[in-house]
């Protein structure tokens, strides 16, 4: 509404074929080492000696003599204000023999473990991410997929953050940033990885990326495999007893999905005095705010699960659109309920029609923002029709909450006529 400001949350090469093998060798430096060279300094023609880590294997450097070749290697643009060139004899590393493969699973695992906190892990990603994007896609989606195919992991031991697009900014776990990875390479590919993971993982951070991977391609509604899948994420008591940030990001796929059906659910599940009332009273938010006509039928239907008083049920119930003769009746028929209390009366006097909400970054779906002209537009309708309740013998008891709803109106209202959102006043 024209007076109250929603919230923003913060957003957000190539290798030629005949050098292929060197660039897979710079990769084995270049991830190797990007730890120790932002968190010191730059030399150039130093030769730089790998960390050794206690339990760890990491790749053997052979003496400089014993290296194969040589090749430069450039931090990406990732970090433009870094871009010294690092010459280096590169040995033949991160090679198997037999196979001519590149063991890429097995330098990015040692970088991380070279990495002591877990900005600097991050850091790792990130790099690895933008030499992923200079490979061809097919070799970039197989590496990751051999990655995710070992079963190997890596805690990170960072937030489950979403960032603009869906895209993770940061990761609690490797794993999870390889399907992060996969879905920006290839959303085909991404897509279908998804189902291995619906099918062996149990992982809800996991679980939540795959949700996205999967479902960005289809059309909402319309796949019941999706639908499944999303039940299965929300339900699952073991992530509910243990919720981690990507369980609670994955929600954000039933609200892409529109499963109405599901709405009683997270109705039961906001009463609880858990961390899960905050996160079922959100995702119920914000189902109310993609779909209005749709969502708040089925809220007033099912409104004796919200108990006698609820200032939840009044924060969804003044979200009702007035334009829509169905939500009119509703709200009517809420307003005048003699068993909501006056209490939450006031609850719903204060915010009605409410358009003011939390944004955010999410995995799937996207906000809907009322343009001001609409909201002042309607502020002037509600007004009009609080006037024909408060002359309305039927509301004479709640007199008084319709004098302080007419009130406020009546001064946004004046504010959008002067600031020419209206025609007339």
């Amino acid at each position: 509404m024209a007076h109250k400001k929603s919230d923003a949350a913060d957003i957000t090469g190539h290798v030629d074929k005949s050098y292929r093998k060197w660039g897979y060798l710079a990769l084995a430096v270049f991830v190797f080492f990007s730890v120790i060279l932002f968190s010191s300094y730059f030399r150039d023609n130093s030769k730089v000696e790998a960390p050794q880590i206690e339990n760890t294997q990491l790749p053997e450097f052979p003496d400089s003599e014993q290296a194969t070749g040589e090749t430069t290697l450039k931090i990406p643009e990732l970090y433009p204000d870094k871009q010294p060139n690092i010459v280096e004899i590169i040995p033949d590393v991160g090679f198997d023999e037999q196979t001519g493969r590149f063991d890429f699973v097995s330098v990015l695992h040692s970088s991380l473990h070279s990495a002591e906190r877990p900005e600097k892990r991050q850091e790792v990603l990130d790099l690895t991410l933008a030499w992923l994007h200079s490979l061809p896609p097919d070799e970039a989606v197989a590496l990751i997929q051999d990655l995710l195919d070992s079963g190997i992991d890596f805690e990170i031991n960072m937030p489950f953050r979403v960032g603009q697009g869906g895209v993770l900014r940061s990761h609690p776990w490797l794993r999870v940033a390889a399907l992060d990875w996969l879905g920006q390479l290839s959303p085909e590919a991404a897509m279908d990885y998804a189902r291995i993971i619906f099918e062996q993982s149990g992982s809800a951070d996991e679980w939540a990326v795959a949700l996205r991977n999967y479902g960005r391609l289809i059309d909402p509604g319309t796949d019941e495999y999706f639908s499944k899948q999303v039940q299965r994420h929300i339900s699952n008591e073991k992530w509910q007893a243990a919720p981690t940030g990507g369980f609670a990001e994955g929600f954000d796929a039933l609200v892409y999905n529109q499963q109405y059906e599901l709405i009683p659910d997270l109705i039961d599940l906001s009463q609880t005095t858990s961390i899960h009332h905050l996160l079922a009273s959100t995702v119920l938010d914000n189902l109310v705010q993609h779909d209005r006509e749709a969502t708040i039928p089925i809220i007033a239907q099912h409104s004796d699960l919200f108990g006698e008083q609820s200032p939840q049920r009044a924060l969804l119930m003044a979200r009702a659109d007035p334009r829509s003769p169905e939500l009119r009746r509703i709200i009517e028929d809420y307003f005048l309920d003699s068993k909501i209390t006056i209490e939450e009366k006031k609850v719903f006097a204060d915010l009605f029609p409410h358009f003011s909400g939390f944004h955010a970054h999410r995995l799937l779906s996207t906000d809907y923002i009322y343009p001001l002209k609409v909201q002042a537009e309607i502020d002037f309708l509600t007004l009009n029709m609080i006037g024909l309740w408060k002359n309305n013998k039927t509301f004479f008891e709640y007199y008084d909450l319709l004098s302080t709803i007419k009130e406020r109106l009546s001064f946004f209202v004046n504010a959008a006529y002067e600031g020419s959102l209206i025609k007339s006043y």
